[in-house]
C-alpha cells in the first residue's frame, strides 16, 4: 500500500493528525501506516472531516473526525458521529477538557438513547487524561504485541475495506483514489452482508453510485444480507434516474430477494398512494424495454411470503392504472397466492365503497376476457370460500349481481359448510340479497341448495328464523325450503319460530309458515321433538307466548301428550328479563297468565307442580305488591291521575278505573289476555316513570289473584291439617297478598 502513495510535503498537517493520535495512545505506528496517511492527505480538504489509516500487519484502523472548537468555553461541540472518533480528535490535538464538557459527556442525552451514553461514557474516562499505560517486557521497554483502544475499534471493523466507510460517507474523492490504487470496488462487509455500493445507495450519494458504476468489477445483482439487489434497493426509494443507470449496466429486472420480492413487487408495495399520478410500473417496463430489448419483465411473479403476484398487490391498494396495465401485459388473474385467493378474491375482499370494488371488478373481466376466458370465478380459499362469500356479508348487492351474472357458483359450500344462501341474509339484509341468487343462478345451478345444511346442521331456513327475517322465512318456504330438517339439536324451524317471546311479528310469521306449506300441500311436523323431548308447543309456553299456544292448538298440537315445561325451561329466559324495565317484567307475567288460560280452555289440567312453576316466575320478576304499596296512595298522585284516566285497557274500561276495581271483579271484567295485550301496548311509556314499578306490581297482583287463591286452598288445608272448614280457610286466604299465598304453596311442598 506504501508504494502507491505519494509522500506530501513535510508542511502537510493531516498526516501530522494521524500520526500523532497514533503515537498518543501508544499505538505503533508502521512504514505502510505512514504511507497510507500521505496518500490520503493528497486528498484535500474534502477529505478532512475522516482520514483513515490502517495497518495491515496489526489490524489497526484510526478515525478522526475533525471539528470546530467553540473560542468562548473550550468545549467540543458534540456531533452524532462515533465516540471513538471524539476521542482521537481531542487525543491527536492534546487539548484539555472543561468541567463542562466532561459533565455532559458523562450525563450523555436522552433524547440518543443508552446506546450513545453508553459511547459518551467511554469518551469521558479518555477525557479525564486517562492514557493508556503499556506493559513493560524484561528490558524495560513496552511491549509490542498488546490489546489498546484502538485493536478494541479494529476488531469490529476488519471485515470491512478500506473503501466501505467512504462510499458510506459519500466522499467522493477518498473513494477515487482508492480506485485508482485498485481497490477492490465489490468487496462485501462479512459482518452486514453490504456491499460498498448498497452503502451509497442508502446513503444517497449518487456521485459515488455512479463511479462504482463505471467500474467493470462492480457486481450489479449482487445480494446483500437481507437478499436485496441495488435495483431493488434504488426502487424502495424512489430513485428512478439511479435505477434507470443500474438497468443500463445490466441489472436483472427479474431477480428477487430472499423473500421473492422482485422489482416489480417493490414498486407496486411502495406505490400505495399513487393512485392518480404516472403508472409506475408503466414506467418500469418501459425503461426495461428501451435498455434490455431482449429481456421480458415476469408479471407472474409470486413472493415467498405470501405468495402474491404483481396483480394482487396492485389490486389489494385498488390501484386500478397499475392493475390494467399489469393486465395488458399478461398478468395471471387466475393465480392463487398462499392462502388460495385470485385476483378477483383480492377485489373481493377490500374494505372499499361498493362503486370503487364495482369498478375494479369489471376492470378484471373486461381487461381478462380474451386472454383468460373464462375467468375462474369458482376458486376456493384455505376457508373454502369463493369471491362471493365477502360481498354477501357486507350487503353488496351490485357486486353480487356481477359475480353471479358472470357464472359463480352460489352452492359451494366453505369448512363450515356455509353456502351462499347462509350467508346472504346474515348481517340485516333484507330478501333481495336472496331474490339476487335465485333470479341469476336458478337456471345456471339448478336447483339451488336451498336446504343445504351448515356447520350444526342449520338450513337457511333456520338461519332466517334465528336471526328473525320474517320475509326471508317465506320467500325460502314458497321457493321449496322443507320446515321438517332438524339441525343437529333436533331443532326444526318450528322449534325457532317459536324461540321468540312477543316479538310483534312472531304471530303472523309463524302463521305464514302454515299457510304456505298448506299452498304448497307440504306436512309440518308440529310436535318434532328435539334431542331433549321438547316439543314446539312447549317452547312457546316456555316463551309466553299465548298466540303461538293458540296457533300450534289450532294446527294440530298434540295437547293429550303435552307436558308442562319445567322451571328450568323458564329461568333461561328470565335471568335475561331480571334487569330490563319494568313493561318487559308485566309482559312476561300477564303473557304467562294468559298461556295458563289458553291451556285450560283447551282442556289441558295443571298439576300443583305446574302451578308452583308459575308462581315462583312472579318472585323471579319482584312483581309481587308489597305492603308498603298499598300504605302509600301513589295511584292519587295527580300527574298519574290525569294519565290513567286517558289511558284506555279497552272501549269501557281506562287504567284508573282498573286500579280502583277490587281483584274480583277486575276478573270478572278483564281477561289475562287483555291483560297481556295491553302490556304490550306503548301506554306505558305516558305514564311517570317513578310509578311505572308500583303500577305494573298493582296490576300483576290483581291479574293473578284468582290463580294464587285456587292453588293455595289445597296446601294451606293440609298444613293445617284439616282444623277449619273450607269456609273459614277461604276468608283466612282472602286477607292475605299473594306473596303470602305463595309461600303457603312453598311450605306445603
Amino acid at each position: 500500500m506504501g508504494a502507491c502513495a505519494k509522500r506530501p510535503p513535510a508542511t502537510s498537517t493531516y498526516p501530522r493528525c494521524t500520526i500523532s493520535a497514533a503515537r498518543e495512545l501508544n499505538a505503533p505506528v508502521y512504514p505502510d501506516t505512514l504511507a497510507f496517511a500521505h496518500m490520503l492527505a493528497e486528498c484535500g480538504p474534502s477529505a478532512a472531516s475522516l482520514i483513515a489509516a490502517q495497518c495491515q500487519y496489526c489490524h489497526i484502523l484510526i478515525f478522526i473526525k475533525l471539528s470546530p472548537v467553540s473560542t468562548k468555553s473550550g468545549d467540543v461541540r458534540l456531533e452524532e458521529y462515533n465516540s471513538e472518533c471524539l476521542l482521537r480528535q481531542v487525543q491527536a490535538q492534546n487539548r484539555p477538557t472543561t468541567p463542562r464538557g466532561a459533565a455532559y459527556l458523562a450525563r450523555g442525552t436522552r433524547a440518543l438513547g443508552p446506546a450513545w451514553r453508553k459511547k459518551t461514557r467511554f469518551v469521558f474516562v479518555a477525557l479525564t487524561g486517562y492514557r493508556d499505560v503499556p506493559q513493560l517486557d524484561e528490558d524495560g521497554q513496552p511491549i509490542e504485541i498488546r490489546t489498546t483502544p484502538l485493536h478494541r475499534v479494529a476488531l469490529r471493523e476488519t471485515s470491512k475495506s478500506s473503501n466501505v466507510i467512504p462510499c458510506k460517507y459519500g466522499l467522493i474523492d477518498v473513494v477515487r483514489k482508492f480506485l485508482e490504487l485498485r481497490e477492490d470496488a465489490d468487496i462485501i462487509v462479512t459482518e452486514t452482508g453490504d456491499s460498498p455500493l448498497k452503502l451509497a445507495l442508502l446513503g444517497n450519494h449518487r456521485d459515488v453510485v455512479e463511479l462504482l458504476l463505471r467500474q467493470t468489477t462492480v457486481e450489479i445483482n449482487a445480494w446483500d444480507r437481507d437478499g436485496d439487489t441495488p435495483l431493488i434497493i434504488a426502487l424502495r426509494y424512489h430513485d428512478w434516474k439511479l435505477a434507470e443507470r443500474l438497468l443500463q449496466q445490466g441489472a436483472n429486472p427479474n431477480l428477487a430477494n430472499v423473500r421473492g420480492v422482485t422489482p416489480l413487487h417493490e414498486i407496486l408495495l411502495k406505490d400505495k398512494y399513487n393512485l392518480d399520478t404516472e403508472c409506475l410500473v408503466e414506467r418500469f417496463f418501459m425503461i426495461v424495454e428501451d435498455v434490455q430489448r431482449s429481456v421480458q419483465v415476469n408479471v407472474n411473479a409470486q413472493d415467498k411470503d405470501r405468495g402474491d403476484t404483481p396483480l394482487h398487490l396492485a389490486l389489494r391498494r385498488g390501484n386500478k392504472k397499475e392493475a390494467e396495465f399489469l393486465l395488458s401485459r399478461g398478468a395471471n388473474p387466475n393465480l392463487v397466492n398462499a392462502t388460495g385467493k385470485t385476483a378477483m378474491f383480492i377485489v373481493c375482499n377490500r374494505w372499499s365503497n361498493e362503486d370503487e370494488l364495482l369498478e375494479l371488478a369489471e376492470m378484471v373481466f373486461e381487461s381478462s376476457e380474451e386472454q383468460f376466458k373464462p375467468l375462474q370465478l369458482n376458486v376456493q380459499d384455505e376457508r373454502g370460500e369463493t369471491a362471493l362469500f365477502r360481498p354477501l356479508r357486507r350487503g353488496e348487492k351490485q357486486l353480487v349481481k356481477l359475480l353471479l351474472e358472470r357464472g359463480i357458483d352460489p352452492n359451494l359450500a366453505n369448512v363450515d359448510c356455509e353456502h351462499a344462501l347462509h350467508q346472504s341474509f346474515m348481517r340485516n339484509y333484507d330478501v333481495d340479497m336472496v331474490r339476487l341468487i335465485f333470479e341469476h343462478s336458478q337456471e345456471r345451478y339448478h336447483p339451488l341448495r336451498i336446504n343445504a345444511q351448515m356447520k350444526g346442521g342449520l338450513t337457511p331456513l333456520h338461519v332466517a328464523a334465528l336471526w328473525n327475517k320474517h320475509e326471508v322465512v317465506e320467500f325460502l318456504l314458497r321457493r321449496g325450503a322443507d320446515p321438517n330438517i332438524a339441525n343437529d339439536h333436533g331443532e326444526t324451524s318450528v322449534h325457532h319460530l317459536c324461540n321468540y317471546d312477543h316479538k310483534p311479528e312472531l304471530f303472523s310469521r309463524a302463521q305464514a309458515l302454515f299457510e304456505i306449506c298448506a299452498e304448497n300441500g307440504q306436512s309440518v311436523r308440529i310436535d318434532a321433538q328435539d334431542n331433549d323431548g321438547s316439543t314446539p308447543l312447549q317452547w312457546a309456553v316456555a316463551r309466553h307466548s299465548p298466540m303461538i299456544v293458540d296457533l300450534l292448538l289450532d294446527r294440530g298440537a298434540d295437547l293429550s301428550s303435552f307436558v308442562f315445561p319445567t322451571e328450568s325451561y323458564f329461568n333461561a329466559g328470565f335471568r335475561a328479563v331480571s334487569r330490563r324495565r319494568v313493561e318487559k317484567k308485566f309482559i312476561l307475567a300477564s303473557g304467562m297468565l294468559a298461556v295458563v288460560e289458553r291451556l285450560t280452555a283447551r282442556g289441558y289440567e295443571l298439576y300443583r307442580s305446574d302451578a308452583l312453576t308459575i308462581m315462583k316466575i312472579f318472585p323471579e320478576l319482584n312483581m309481587f305488591e308489597n305492603s308498603a304499596d298499598l300504605e302509600n296512595n301513589w295511584y292519587d298522585d295527580e300527574e298519574f291521575a290525569t294519565q290513567a284516566e286517558q289511558t284506555m285497557i279497552n272501549l269501557n274500561l281506562s287504567l284508573y278505573d282498573l286500579i280502583q276495581l277490587r281483584p274480583d271483579e277486575a276478573r270478572r271484567r278483564l281477561s289475562s289476555m287483555e291483560y297481556y295485550e295491553f302490556a304490550r301496548t306503548l301506554n306505558w311509556l305516558y305514564l311517570p316513570e317513578r310509578l311505572r314499578d308500583v303500577c305494573a306490581r298493582h296490576l300483576c297482583e290483581k291479574l293473578s289473584r284468582r290463580f294464587f287463591l285456587s292453588w293455595a286452598l289445597d296446601p294451606f288445608i293440609e298444613l293445617i291439617h284439616n282444623r277449619l272448614p273450607i269456609l273459614c280457610c277461604d276468608m283466612i286466604l282472602d286477607v292475605l297478598m299473594n306473596r303470602d299465598l305463595h309461600n303457603i304453596c312453598l311450605a306445603a311442598c
